[in-house]
């Protein structure tokens, strides 16, 4: 049976932030010693730079650091592959070039229009709820449920944005422990 790899939905970490309270907590989370941890870059057009920078942050720690290209993808099997990580992260860039790849929304407040353009899609129904996800800030979901939410920064969080009954979007903040304190 493949392994439920953790999906870490992080705002920074290895090529954003100073230190690398994000990155400890994510391969942490792993609960194994010697994680194999996914990175992929579809955002950044699977950018070389930004899988090298991956690689270099990643390549001194206890884990084992791959990442999978979709523009130039040489892995056949996406599930098996995916399924086969303990640690996947999706890296930041051209919300739009991910969209169009597998249609996930990226950081919810670094960007001005970001907020707005994603509560207008999901209440025209452009795109379904889902969760909205603050740069400094990063969520762990294990088995497909949402365990943790830990941010390097005060203020930043994970939403849960959804249509309500009545037919309004509602956004729901979920609660983020301060790394580093």
């Amino acid at each position: 049976m493949p392994r439920t790899p953790t999906l870490a939905l992080l705002g920074g970490g290895f090529s954003d932030d100073p230190d690398t309270l994000l990155d400890d907590f994510v391969l942490e989370a792993s609960g194994r010693p010697r994680p194999k941890v996914c990175f992929l870059p579809t955002a950044s057009g699977d950018a070389p730079g930004y899988i090298e920078k991956f690689h270099t942050a990643l390549a001194a720690r206890a884990c084992e650091p791959v990442h999978l290209e979709l523009f130039r993808r040489t892995v056949t099997d996406l599930r098996a592959f995916v399924l086969s990580q303990d640690v996947v992260y999706v890296g930041g860039g051209n919300t739009a070039n991910m969209l169009a790849v597998w249609r996930v929304h990226g950081h919810y407040d670094s960007e001005p229009s970001r907020r707005p353009g994603y509560l207008a899609a999901v209440n025209d129904l452009a795109l379904p709820g889902g969760w909205a996800l603050d740069d400094g800030a990063a969520a762990l979901f294990t088995g497909g449920r949402l365990v943790d939410v830990v941010t390097r920064r005060p203020g930043a969080t994970l939403r849960r944005v959804d249509v309500g009954a009545d037919g309004a979007v509602t956004e729901t903040a979920r609660p983020a422990r301060l790394l580093g304190t």
